[in-house]
This record gives structure tokens, sequence and C-alpha cells, in this order.
């Protein structure tokens, strides 16, 4: 079975993938996919990145109510009209849809011929190199493999329905979409998202469960989403379990994941899990349990006591007022942008490049914390109720 993984803008079709996963035996580099190759990028084996306990992303710790600064400016942000258009299933059918290839060193960058300018490929191959080092870091490996990037000038076609990054890590693929839904400042963490899952697909464990394999993509993204600004998964988890929101773990296990938008809960909850194992347990503990060793093996405690504890965790968090929002604020406002994602990909087909527009300032504004703006932003979007300001 194939696997994927992928970390979506809203609704997706990612179905729960269980059993082992068969790595194909195609060559992914044969000799007729050489690209024009310019000056190789060097794949560091030794990143400078000194990991926190047990390869813990540091974990940033909101100050008291109004404590914060004032929200930062949003970069502008400019997308087209949405259209399904592009592809990430079909090893053949994936490198006719993205044609133009170019090679540096291991890590080649496609996309659909004329769509970016050539020299994108060096900055993407440039940053994927760099941030394979890191990811390999964060997650205690050592693993460099010859990597596929696709970019996507268009949202996928509905067999990834909403996916803004996708991992297929059997074939050492990664789909990045490009369409300008995606801020420049999110973009690293994206990419390190999806590099995670295929060094642990390989490295770790087959990814039998997406509570883990998204748990731990999403905790070693943070401190990039943090440095740029973005609330912290852990931070947004805590609101997510004030106002009641939170899965159990029984449901989080059981999941199917399908875009960190939508699955906000999902996403948010499964990384302050691996926050909370890594802190309280130790990485290895969390790693072990990655494998889908059972907690009272790994750490003589049930599910329903490693949830209780959690939450206990998550308390410490719950009240904390980030920007002037609160719990209740945010999950208000996030709801609705999830409300507005769901709209666009139901139908792209009425919904303007304005309207998709205003809805991604709205997802980065409440990412931010700045749910005055996002509000506004919602409204123009027309994708949903109209909202409180």
């Amino acid at each position: 079975m194939r696997f994927v993984v992928a970390l979506t803008v809203v609704v997706g079709l990612l179905t729960m993938l269980v059993g082992a996963m068969a790595i194909r035996g195609e060559n992914i580099f044969d000799a007729d996919d050489e690209a024009t190759r310019t000056p190789d990028v060097t794949v560091a084996s030794a990143p400078d990145f000194t990991p926190g306990s047990g390869g813990a992303p540091v974990i940033p710790t909101p100050g008291p109510a109004g404590d914060s600064p004032a929200p930062p400016n949003i970069p502008e942000i400019r997308v087209q009209k949405p259209e399904y258009t592009n592809y990430t299933e079909n090893i053949t059918r994936v490198r006719e849809h993205y044609a133009e290839r170019h090679t540096y060193n291991t890590i080649t960058v496609a996309w659909r011929p004329g769509t970016f300018p050539p020299e994108r490929a060096a900055e993407v191959a440039d940053t994927a190199a760099r941030l394979l080092g890191e990811a390999n870091a964060r997650i205690q490996t050592n693993f460099y493999p010859e990597m596929e990037i696709f970019l996507a000038d268009q949202l996928y076609a509905p067999e990834c329905l909403g996916c803004q990054g996708f991992a297929a890590a059997d074939l050492f693929q990664i789909f990045l979409l490009q369409d300008g839904s995606l801020a420049a400042d999110e973009f690293e963490a994206l990419l390190l998202h999806e590099i995670v899952h295929v060094i642990a697909a390989h490295e770790i464990s087959l990814p039998h469960s997406l509570f883990f394999a998204e748990g731990l993509a999403t905790w070693a993204m943070t401190d990039y989403l943090v440095a740029s600004g973005y609330i912290s998964p852990l931070q947004t988890a805590a609101w997510i379990h004030q106002v009641g929101a939170m899965p159990s773990l029984s449901e989080l296990r059981e999941d199917n994941f399908a875009g960190r938008v939508r699955k906000r809960a999902e996403y948010d909850g499964a990384a302050s899990f691996a926050f909370y194992m890594v802190e309280t347990y130790g990485y290895d503990a969390y790693r072990q349990m990655y494998t889908l060793d059972p907690p009272e093996m790994v750490v003589d405690r049930t599910w329903a006591q490693l949830e209780a504890e959690w939450h206990a965790y998550l308390d410490r968090w719950a009240g904390n007022v980030v920007n002037g929002v609160d719990a209740q604020q945010w999950w208000g406002a996030m709801s609705q942008v999830a409300e507005g994602f769901g709209t666009l990909y139901t139908d792209p087909a009425p919904v303007t490049a304005e309207q998709y527009t205003s809805l991604v300032q709205a997802r980065l504004l409440v990412n931010r914390g700045d749910i005055d703006s996002a509000h506004v932003a919602l409204n123009a979007s027309g994708l949903v109720h109209r909202t409180a300001q």
C-alpha cells in the first residue's frame, strides 16, 4: 500500500492508512529523467543543530495577559482563482505533468513547464538540503535519500483534496502547493514537516498511525512557525482543550487527519501529545510508542493514565491570553476559517481569486492571533456566515 501523509489546507481525502507500506520497485531517478544540472547543492551530513531535551524543539511559553506585542503585519497575499489542476498520484502521470525538472545533487525540483522561474528550483533545493539535515537532527536519525519535490501552481485534484503539503514517503516525493496561498514565512515549516514524514517512514517505523506521524511532523516544525510569528501548536492545543473541543486520545488515534485547517484539533492535539511525552518521559519513549509499542511496556502507564496527565499538561497554557486573544476567541475564529475552506473545496468554481485571497489572509491572521483583522477578512471572503467583529 502506498503511504502518503499530508499537511493540507482544508478538508482532505486522507484515508487512514493501516498496514505495512510496500516500498515500490520503480527506480525514481531513472537515467531518462536526468535534467540539466547546475552546480551541486551540498547536503550537510552533520548539521549545526542542538536539539532541546530529548531532541524536542524549544517550547515557547506565552506571557501573561497583555504581555504580548501588537500583532505583526501580515505579508500581502495574492492567489489565483482556485481550480483543481495538479496531481499527486501515479508516478508516470506525475512526472509527465511536472515535466520541467531541475536536479541539484540528490534533490530534484519539478513543476508544470513554464509555471515558475528556473532560479526557484535552486532556492528550493538549497532549502530542502538544509532542512534535511535539521530534520535528521530533530528526530535523531541519519537518513539522506534522493528526493523529488513537486511545486504546484494550482490546487491539487480531488485525489488530494485541499492538500497544502503532501509526502509520498515510499517514493521519496514531496508535493508543495505554491499557488500563492502559502505565505513565504510558512514555506520552511511545511517543507520540514514533509521531510520528517519521509525520514520517519524509513528510519523509525512504517506510519501505521497518523496520530504519531502527524504529531511528530507538527512537533518538529513548531520552532519555524513560532519564529515566523505564528502561535505555537502547543498553545492552540491548550486552547482547544480549554473550550472542550479536543478529541480523546482514542479518537485521535483513529482519526484520518484530513487537513490541519479542518482538523486543527487533531493535528495540534497530536503535536501537543508529542511535546508532553518528550518533556515528561523523553524522546526515546515517544519514538518507541511511535512504533506502536503499548504505553504499558514503554512508560508503565495506560492510555487512560496518559490522557489524564496530558490534559493536566495542557492546563498549564489553557488560560493564557496571547495578543489579547483567549481560547474562546481563537477557537471561534479558527472554526470559521475551517468553515470557509470547507465551502471553497466543496465547489471552487464560483469562488473568485479575491475571495480566496481573503480566506487565506484570514487563516494567516488567526494563526498569528489577530482575530479582529481575521473577522474582517472572513467577511470579505463571503465564504462564511457573517462574523462578529
